[in-house]
């Protein structure tokens, strides 16, 4: 890709100069070291589906995303997704001098800012070392931030994890507590069962005692009047005494 330099690339330019006094990474720098960096910079927008960078191109462009996302690949294969705010890309092969060693593509309309770093001694007064130890500091910056960014991000991981696991603990806790009620549930539920069947027996059991008793009364009843029919000393009656 050619180097794209702005029309107003030797002109104030009051955007760039107020995203550059503003940014994180670029407002410790001095207002000379600020006012050299303009002509060497510019804002760009690419439609969604646009490759910045092509794996194997020579790139002379550092950038910073503003607005939207991009995917980088190497080959067919994603390997990343840049989607916040002051991200960057391409700064390897500047500082190596190297070709571009993946593809980066607009996942949505973009909008990045970028600083033509071989342009200086053709656009400022910037020399080669210094543009690079100020690339250095640039980078060294954006590595400590997403430094400190995975370093909460492994701390909120690691506190959502002991909560997870103090769920699941109570969870195994409360299962264990409700299969004890379970297997206490069906202990009463067979106990329950089992007076039933005692209960039933037992009034089966008074049934045929109830019946039992009456036939013996009758037969008590008729042995009683068949006794005072006889003589006392009939051998009769003393069999039915007996």
């Amino acid at each position: 890709m050619e180097d794209i330099i702005p029309l107003n690339a030797f002109e104030d330019n009051s955007e760039i100069v107020d995203y550059l006094r503003k940014s994180r990474l670029f407002g410790h720098l001095s207002e000379d070291v600020l006012e050299q960096l303009v002509p060497l910079s510019e804002f760009v927008e690419y439609p969604e589906g646009t490759k910045i960078l092509c794996e194997g191109q020579d790139n002379d462009r550092v950038y910073f995303l503003i607005q939207g996302e991009v995917g980088i690949f190497v080959g067919d294969d994603p390997i990343l997704r840049l989607k916040r705010k002051g991200d960057i890309f391409g700064e390897m092969s500047v500082i190596s001098s190297k070709l571009c060693s993946a593809t980066v593509v607009a996942k949505t309309p973009v909008t990045v800012f970028s600083i033509m770093a071989r342009g200086v001694g053709k656009y400022s007064d910037l020399k080669g070392d210094d543009m690079q130890n100020f690339f250095y500091r640039v980078f060294a910056m954006v590595l400590t931030e997403k430094l400190s960014l995975t370093t909460n991000k492994a701390q909120q991981y690691e506190l959502t994890n002991r909560l997870l696991n103090q769920t699941k603990k109570s969870l195994e806790q409360k299962i264990i507590e409700q299969q004890k009620a379970e297997e206490k549930r069906v202990q009463l539920e067979a106990q329950l069962k089992h007076s039933q069947k005692l209960e039933a027996i037992g009034t089966l059991a008074g049934g045929i005692a109830h019946d039992f008793n009456n036939l013996l009364f009758a037969i008590l009843g008729y042995i009683s009047m068949a006794k005072d029919d006889l003589p006392e000393e009939s051998m009769i009656r003393e069999d039915l005494e007996e």
